[in-house]
Formats: C-alpha cells, sequence, structure tokens
C-alpha cells in the first residue's frame, strides 16, 4: 500500500514570513507574468493579510497588519484602509487590475458578497462585497476563507492539478473547505463544511455548539490543552507543569506540542488521541466524496509531522481499500497565503464565468 502521506517542500519560491504588525514587499517568482492583477484580503480575527497578485497566484506584494476592529463599521474601515494602501502599491506593477478577492470567517454569502456572522469580528449582515466594490470600482467576490484555503491549495499549493480535494482546518475550531470537480463546495445554504461538528463520540465533552462528543471538542487546539489540563489536574507526571511554570491555566496546545517534541509521554499520548479522530473524519470525507487529496492546514497542524504521521496512520486503517492508493494526506504548502490565493482563484472563475455568458 502506497504511504497517504506525501512528504512536501513546504517553503514557496520568494515567500517570506516575518513578525510585525505591518509588512510589504515585492516578491519575484518569474519573469513572466499575468496582465491581470488582483488585490487578495485574507480577514481575520486578529491580524489581516493583504496581497497584489495574478490569477496564476504569482505573488508581488504582501501586507499584514493587526485587525483591532469588532463591529461592522470599524470592520468595514479596516478594510478598506488596507486596500487602498495594496491599491496604491498595485499602481507600480504592469497589468490591468481586474478585481478584489476577500476570504472572510464566519458564515458568508458568497452570492451576495454578505458576511452575514462572524462572532469573533463582531460582525452580522455585513455587505462587504457591495461596500468595497462601490469604494474601488472593481468586481469582488467574498469566500468563506476556509473553503478559499481548499481552492487556493487546489490550484496553486498541496492539491495543486486535483479537482477533488478537501482542506481540514485543525485550529481553535475545526472545519473543512471542500472543492469538488474543481469548484468550492458551498452546500444548499452555503454552510457546508462543519465537520467539527461530526459526533465521534456520543457521551463525549460538551462543545460550544451545544451537542457533545463533536470532533471539535475531542481535537481542537483547546481541546487537546483541556486534555492536558485535565490529565495533570487528576495526578498524572509530565513535564508541561513545568513549560507553564506551575500555572496549570496557561498549558496550550503550543506547550501540548512542545512537551511532545521533548518526549514526554502523556503530550504523546493526547496528540495521538486527537490524530485519530482527526484520522477518522478524514476516512470518513474521503470514503463518502472520494478525493484525490486532503491537506490539513490551521494552527494546530504547525506540529508538523509530529501529528500529520499520526492523522495518516489512523486514516489509513478505515478509508478503504480502493482509495488507499489514490489520495494523499499532506500539509498546507501555502500556509497564510492559502485562503487569499483561493479567494483570487475564485474571482478568476466568477470573471470567467460571466464573460461566457456576454
Amino acid at each position: 500500500m502506497a504511504s497517504l502521506i506525501s512528504k512536501m517542500d513546504q517553503s514557496l519560491e520568494g515567500y517570506v514570513e516575518r513578525s510585525g504588525e505591518q509588512q510589504s514587499m515585492i516578491l519575484t517568482h518569474s519573469d513572466t507574468m499575468s496582465d491581470r492583477i488582483m488585490l487578495g484580503l485574507d480577514l481575520g480575527g486578529t491580524k489581516m493579510l493583504g496581497l497584489v497578485t495574478d490569477e496564476r497566484g504569482q505573488v508581488f506584494v504582501r501586507r499584514r497588519k493587526p485587525t483591532a476592529a469588532f463591529g461592522n463599521e470599524a470592520v468595514r474601515d479596516v478594510v478598506l484602509d488596507i486596500l487602498r494602501e495594496l491599491f496604491q502599491a498595485a499602481a507600480g506593477i504592469d497589468g490591468e487590475l481586474a478585481g478584489i478577492a476577500i476570504g472572510a470567517p464566519g458564515y458568508v454569502d458568497t452570492a451576495t458578497g454578505i458576511v452575514l456572522d462572524a462572532t469573533n469580528l463582531g460582525v452580522r449582515g455585513l455587505p462587504l462585497g457591495e461596500v468595497v466594490s462601490q469604494a474601488f470600482g472593481l468586481p469582488v467576490v467574498v469566500v468563506h476563507d476556509v473553503k478559499a484555503a481548499a481552492l487556493g491549495e487546489a490550484r496553486f499549493g498541496a492539491g495543486r492539478g486535483g479537482n477533488h480535494l478537501a482542506f481540514l482546518n485543525v485550529g481553535t475550531g475545526i472545519a473543512v473547505g471542500l472543492v469538488l470537480g474543481g469548484r468550492i463546495y458551498e452546500g444548499a445554504s452555503g454552510r457546508a463544511g462543519e465537520v467539527g461538528h461530526v459526533v465521534m463520540q456520543r457521551s463525549g465533552p460538551l462543545c460550544n455548539c451545544g451537542l457533545r462528543g463533536c470532533l471539535e471538542a475531542l481535537a481542537s487546539g483547546p481541546a487537546v490543552a483541556r486534555s492536558a489540563r485535565d490529565a495533570i489536574g487528576r495526578g498524572r507526571h509530565s513535564t508541561m507543569i513545568e513549560l507553564v511554570d506551575g500555572v496549570l491555566d496557561r498549558l496550550t496546545a503550543e506547550t501540548v506540542a512542545e512537551a511532545a517534541r521533548q518526549g514526554d509521554g502523556l503530550a504523546l499520548e493526547l496528540i495521538g488521541e486527537a490524530a485519530g479522530y482527526l484520522g477518522l473524519a478524514i476516512a470518513g470525507l474521503v470514503n463518502v466524496l472520494d478525493l484525490q487529496h486532503v491537506v490539513v492546514g490551521g494552527g494546530l497542524a504547525q506540529m508538523g509531522a509530529l501529528l500529520l504521521d499520526r492523522i495518516a496512520a489512523a486514516a489509513a486503517d478505515y478509508i478503504l481499500q480502493d482509495y488507499k492508493d489514490e489520495v494523499s494526506i499532506v500539509p498546507s504548502m501555502l500556509g497564510a497565503n492559502a485562503g487569499i490565493l483561493g479567494a483570487v482563484a475564485a474571482l478568476a472563475d466568477d470573471e470567467r464565468a460571466r464573460s461566457e455568458w456576454r
């Protein structure tokens, strides 16, 4: 049986990640350019990442700022501010500025460009697509960030060349973005992807959604940290308590990961348990959807092989034999850029579709 894990080079030529509130750089990936330039924005709860890019995912300018906003008006204003900076930067690049692509969290109506509910931003019913289009006089698409990341990885990243892909985002929450037949799958009401609320353990811990034993309540970053605190509180020995200077409330998923790298038995056990649930969920997706690639990203995925190897091993136990040689389980290749580049791809698809109707 072929290995389900494909070892990939996770670095992008010309890609640089730096800390700090704002950054800008010109990235040159090749001497050839598309003549259609687009602005891309990933609207996060704590930071915004903006790009000037082309349809092929070639990045020319990259900027990052803290979101530092809460509520419809504040979020609207900070989005317009960073887009103005990107707009000015794009003026120095050859090519037609063709549109603006935004990846947003929460419940997003892609058809209307409205962010219906993004709790972490305090946003409800923000017509972001209309606001941005009126401000810049350009076509705008607004896509759910995890769904956009799936398309980004399918077109430019770890699943490049594949038309059937799932992007599993594992962090504070767990969600999946699906690309089926080369297109983002939205579902009947645009809410497809809540794999984090598939019940894995009927009498398991209470989830924020009100159900018990959800995948998110068992394998997300906060869930792993909670399990570690509970186990130590019951008397399990672990070096994790030393890493947080004896203050159990400071223990996070990052603490668990660091302890696991140092060989801590409890930390390795907890990561194995979380990986087991994630692998089971991935197997279900593969068996139902006949996927080519499952890309794992998000904060918890930064554990790297420590988590990914265990996920793939767990998934292999439950994926149907006929699919095992056909699917790869791989880490995100695009990282923070995945959602933006996917939104840009969605905008390009939308533009092509409209041109076919003209």
